[in-house]
């Protein structure tokens, strides 16, 4: 028992990385315009693969990284010439900020009756309120001559975890109902090619839409994978950068360098490592591995047990030390119909691995609470990435070498059964293309796939397993009204499941768009990350407005 409880928590860990992967469809392509200005000046960037205006977006404005909203950098092209036209003075603040209003029903527990065995759904099996929740953001921004201060908070509240509150366990309460976080936070200086930034940042890496080998700056928000935007999901992160960049005649040119001093204090300690369901969360795989009788699964009775116990994942290596600064280093080219990237990096596991765990802690009910620790082993990366445009077609591609990083393993043959883990060198793929050879409409194919160069025998989750996606977005209305459906597998025959999501957003009028959204979830026939939530299926709707008070 205990040892296909850790093995269902690893592959809730593993889900992590196919969040990502999974998450809702970019909404670039329809807010390009509200790229920030890079501090430098309004000097126009050369034309370049990645930022082929290719539906998707291309990230940093130096073209390179994933699709964020947030400016990645405070500036990648070199000030512009002196002008000596008379302009009208700009005041140095702003204030920017978004409310989204976001509702969401499992649309096969409508009329629903409650289980009678087994871990019960989170929220009761008979509740189809699945989400209510609000957000506010703000961001208060100051630029003056070399200097940029940008100040950014987010709030939200979730009325689907008010309402009938007993339901949930206190972990899933904790987790979802509330949460207040510092974002983009930080002070840049820019000295003609370099710019000096430190505080908490967003930075993206690579060139992937949906997935990415060499992405590993920012944590994830992981808590509802295939349901989040790709510009939602990066947690910030504290560091310091310097940069320097420079053009010349066939490109141009930057080169980074970083340090994330990221700890888990009392101000963000929740989300040092990411935001992630907890482990009987409503998008954890263990309530089905311990719910029932079934192929996998392990009995009603273990179920029942575990329902009356609190789990939660405990993060280890919090303190802020030499041993826990991460660098990353990272050199970009973008020009005339290519761009290519190269990274190094050595970083802490943002998954984590299961080192320990208080096995009769599991089977003795005056222990109603039990911490599944979480360590966050350091490992080091290589990687390069690139694009292309050739025609119609976009081919964006990622390879990266991970040294040492380290996997899950046990072994259910002793007793109580043995848990640990296993360092493995690693070599990562990424490759899309994507195709817009009708007028209004992109559609874009992805895949990633993993080789673990030594791969230890007794894993407890398959590290190697592929993952293949197909997106497809069309613009109609005068390019107001915007389709989009997105199609996620987990296995090269969905073996450990696959998800299908489909999207129309309508822009009512610049900055007020209404989105209404559909979610569809098919565990697969192996155990995976989507295991139990063949009850999961979402209707959503949102409705969300950007305003600037400044």
């Amino acid at each position: 028992m205990a040892t296909a409880l850790v093995a269902a928590c690893v592959v809730l860990l593993v889900g992590a990385g196919v969040a990502r992967a999974a998450s809702g469809p970019p909404t670039k392509a329809t807010s390009k315009t509200t790229k920030p200005t890079p501090s430098h000046g309004a000097t126009t960037p050369k034309p370049s693969a990645a930022a082929d205006d290719d539906g998707y977006g291309a990230g940093d404005e130096a073209g390179f990284g994933d699709d964020v909203e947030d400016d990645d950098s405070v500036g990648f092209a070199p000030p512009p010439a002196t002008s000596t036209r008379t302009t009208a003075a700009r005041s140095p603040w702003s204030l920017t900020g978004a409310v989204r209003s976001d509702w969401g029903l499992w649309t096969e527990r409508i009329a629903a009756t409650p289980a009678s065995s087994g871990i019960p759904l989170q929220g009761g099996d008979d509740n189809p309120f699945a989400k209510g929740r609000q957000n506010l953001d703000l961001t208060l921004g100051f630029k003056r001559g070399p200097w940029r201060v940008q100040a950014s908070v987010h709030g939200e509240v979730d009325a689907a975890y008010l309402y009938r509150s007993d339901d949930f366990d206190a972990a899933t309460v904790d987790e979802y109902r509330q949460l207040l976080q510092v974002r983009e936070t930080f002070v840049a200086l820019a000295l003609g090619p370099l710019e000096f930034t430190i505080g908490r940042q967003v930075v993206a890496w690579g060139e992937g839409d949906g997935m990415s080998v060499v992405d590993v700056v920012n944590p994830r928000d992981n808590r509802e994978p295939g349901l989040s935007d790709l510009d939602d999901i990066r947690v910030p992160v504290l560091a310091s950068r310097v940069g320097w960049f420079t053009t010349t005649a066939h490109g141009d040119h930057r080169v980074e360098a970083m340090v994330v001093h990221e700890t888990c204090n009392n101000l963000w300690r929740e989300t040092c490592y990411g935001l992630r369901t907890p482990p009987l969360g409503p998008f954890s795989p263990l309530p089905a591995f311990f719910g029932g009788p079934s192929d996998t699964g392990a009995g009603g009775d273990v179920g029942a047990m575990l329902a009356k116990k609190q789990l939660r994942f405990g993060h280890e290596q919090t303190e802020m030390s030499w041993a826990t600064q991460q660098w990353l280093l990272r050199w970009v080219y973008k020009g005339a119909g290519i761009d290519i990237g190269a990274y190094a990096a050595s970083v802490l596991d943002k998954q984590g691995v299961i080192t320990k765990l208080d096995f009769f802690g599991l089977l003795d009910e005056t222990k109603p609470e039990l911490i599944m620790p979480l360590r966050h082993l350091r490992y080091e990366l290589l990687g390069t990435s690139g694009a292309k445009v050739v025609g119609d077609f976009l081919l964006k591609w990622e390879l990266a070498w991970e040294h040492r990083k380290p996997f899950n393993t046990g072994n259910s043959a002793e007793v109580p059964p043995q848990l640990s883990y296993k360092r493995s060198d690693t070599v990562q793929v990424m490759a899309s293309v994507t195709w817009r050879g009708i007028s209004n409409t992109i559609i874009g194919f992805e895949g990633m796939k993993a080789t673990l160069l030594d791969e230890p025998n007794d894993l407890l989750f398959p590290a190697d397993v592929p993952m293949l996606s197909i997106r497809a977005q069309h613009n109609t209305w005068g390019e107001r009204l915007h389709l989009t459906a997105v199609v996620l597998a987990v296995g090269a025959t969905a073996q450990y499941g696959w998800l299908a999501r489909g999207d129309v957003t309508w822009d009512i009028r610049d900055a007020l768009k209404l989105s209404a959204s559909y979610v569809t979830y098919q565990p697969g026939d192996k155990f995976g990350p989507f295991a139990g939530l063949d009850r999961h299926d979402r209707a959503g709707l949102r409705l969300r407005w950007d305003f600037s008070a400044l």
